[in-house]
């Protein structure tokens, strides 16, 4: 049976206007919440699209590619993702690093970052897909660790060196990215691990052990020092104290005894019998008080009175 011409006329305009709808269809767009849009005329970028439905120019004149700006992206040096989406050890050749002190160190670590300007995030790589993307930013660490771990020992990135660490390497991978332009930032690098190699971790662990050891005494000897010496310095201002005392008291009596010496000379001098007789008397006033006295024989003119003195 034959279609009559009126109906194909008729179909022709129905498939020329469904063809023309999908058409002028290329030429809108939806850019979500966390993207922005780079909008391409004749390949040429026109502007950046913020959140929301943007016209374009229909295909193939016009295109707009969204690049999602608020998605962090995670990336491991030393470790891998495994399909369960746990980290997993790479092998140690991948994941060593010379130190300062000529030792060996193992790093795992993390790097997070995100879209800053989507133009040159999709034009300033050369060509470069996401996962070449992804590959260049661990390069870059890497080359960052390569250049900051021979400037520490390995004892301070064991103790408290990976913040040091962490920050020159994220600031030199953000000064290489910068200079190359291509419109991402490097908002975290976490060290997950940092360990001495394996082979010699138990030997290793055995030196810092001695090592804390000898920490831990040193601080107990100045504890015990902090605690002895303030008690050593009061008991020597002590001692100073008295001897400044007793050195005031003995010059001050020397002087005392040196003037009534110097006194009871010049009264000798004016009156030798009346003197002798004063000290007597003051010597007698002094002892009798703490003795017995026992007169034996009353003296005379001729023989004069003998006393006996007991304690």
């Amino acid at each position: 049976m034959a279609v009559p011409s009126s109906w194909k006329a008729r179909i022709l305009w129905i498939a020329l206007l469904a063809a023309a709808g999908y058409w002028i269809s290329t030429a809108v767009w939806t850019v979500q919440q966390d993207e922005q849009g780079v909008s391409l005329r004749f390949g040429r970028v026109q502007q950046v699209a913020q959140p929301g439905m943007h016209f374009t120019l229909p295909w193939p004149f016009g295109k707009l590619i969204a690049v999602s700006t608020g998605e962090v992206r995670t990336l491991s040096v030393g470790l891998e993702w495994s399909e369960d989406a746990r980290l997993r050890r790479q092998s140690s050749e991948q994941s060593q690093w010379l130190t300062g002190d000529t030792n060996i160190v193992e790093l795992k670590v993390t790097v997070l970052y995100t879209v800053q300007d989507p133009v040159p995030y999709l034009f300033g790589w050369a060509g470069a897909d996401d996962a070449e993307r992804d590959q260049w930013v661990r390069r870059a660490c890497e080359s960052a660790l390569t250049m900051t771990t021979p400037t520490m020992p390995i004892d301070e990135l064991l103790a408290n060196g990976k913040t040091v660490l962490r920050r020159k390497a994220q600031r030199d991978m953000q000064a290489y990215f910068d200079a190359l332009g291509v419109g991402i930032r490097i908002t975290g690098l976490n060290i997950v691990e940092v360990n001495p190699p394996i082979k010699v971790i138990s030997a290793f662990n055995e030196v810092t052990n001695a090592k804390s050891d000898r920490e831990r005494l040193i601080t107990e000897a100045r504890v015990y020092a902090n605690r002895m010496l303030p008690e050593a310095r009061s008991a020597a201002n002590q001692k100073l104290q008295q001897a400044l005392i007793y050195q005031t008291e003995a010059v001050n009596r020397a002087r005392g005894e040196t003037e009534s010496f110097a006194k009871l000379q010049s009264e000798l001098r004016k009156g030798p019998a009346m003197t002798l007789r004063r000290v007597w008397r003051d010597a007698l006033t002094a002892i009798l008080p703490q003795v017995r006295l026992q007169v034996v024989q009353a003296g005379t003119p001729e023989r004069p009175t003998r006393v006996f003195l007991e304690e």
